[in-house]
């Protein structure tokens, strides 16, 4: 389902993850340098489960920091049969941080995802998409014959050090 961290294991990952085109918008976005905090290959082979409305902020970050953001790369065309990333637009505005379903660490409360202004975010392979990481998102199981791929790179301020370089020790 994922491969983390990849740019320690590929020198095209690592590559990437200073590319101009993606660490530039994030410079001006932070007014300071950028610094990798997590990195990894999402794969979603066909018929490969969905990965359920979260807030990475919420689910997975709070030992660290808020100031990240996470940039989104598919490696292959992505569309809603193939399971694209869907977003609730503004669901970041103010920091919210929605209450889990019952029995969950990770999964929101579905009667917190407002059905009616969920947006797919289909895009063709090498497409970016940059967010928050309060910001709700989800993908639906791939119902294609091809896997449908990306790298998602997110950084924080370098100002802050490397704050989450012990992840993985």
């Amino acid at each position: 389902r994922k491969l983390e961290p990849v740019s320690d294991l590929s020198p095209i990952f690592a590559k990437y993850a200073r590319h101009p085109g993606i660490v530039d918008p994030l410079r001006q976005i932070f007014n300071d340098d950028v610094a990798i905090f997590e990195d990894k290959l999402n794969l979603k082979l066909p018929n490969g489960s969905p990965y359920p409305w979260h807030q990475d902020w919420n689910c997975c970050w709070r030992a660290h920091t808020d100031q990240l953001i996470t940039c989104f790369i598919y490696l292959d065309d992505a569309n809603e049969e193939n399971g694209c990333l869907k977003v609730i637009p503004g669901s970041h505005v103010g920091k919210p941080m929605l209450p889990f379903k019952a029995g969950s660490e990770f999964e929101i409360d579905p009667a917190y995802v407002d059905q009616s202004k969920i947006v797919a975010c289909p895009l063709e392979a090498g497409a970016m998409i940059f967010f928050d990481p309060y910001l709700l998102h989800y993908s639906a199981i791939n119902r294609t014959a091809a896997p449908r791929r990306c790298i998602i790179y997110t950084y924080n301020p370098a100002s802050l050090g490397k704050v989450n370089e012990n992840r993985f020790p």
